[in-house]
């Protein structure tokens, strides 16, 4: 079958889109295990400071519900919360 010129460029440009998407979920995806290794490497060093399992904010113990749920958890749920409310919504990044 025969593509008309216009056709042609149509499908270059369906393709391009999805290589753009693709390409923005590897991005997304790279920067979440990169999030993720620091979130393990700092973990790690608040247990050779002993300090593993204590809020950095309030210095008060996580709770042991919050350390199974998320073992790298460096504040407590209150915390946590507060410290949330105070970034940029994701919406006012872009």
């Amino acid at each position: 079958m025969l593509y008309s010129q216009q056709q042609k460029w149509l499908h270059l440009l369906e393709l391009m889109g999805t290589d753009h998407v693709r390409n923005s979920w590897q991005e997304r995806k790279y920067k979440q295990i990169q999030e993720r290794i620091y979130s393990i490497q700092q973990a790690l060093q608040r247990i050779e400071r002993l300090s593993f399992g204590e809020c950095i904010e309030c210095n008060q113990p996580i709770s042991l519900q919050r350390l199974s749920r998320l073992p790298t958890a460096p504040r407590c749920f209150d915390c946590q919360q507060k410290h949330e409310q105070q970034l940029p919504a994701v919406s006012q990044l872009k």
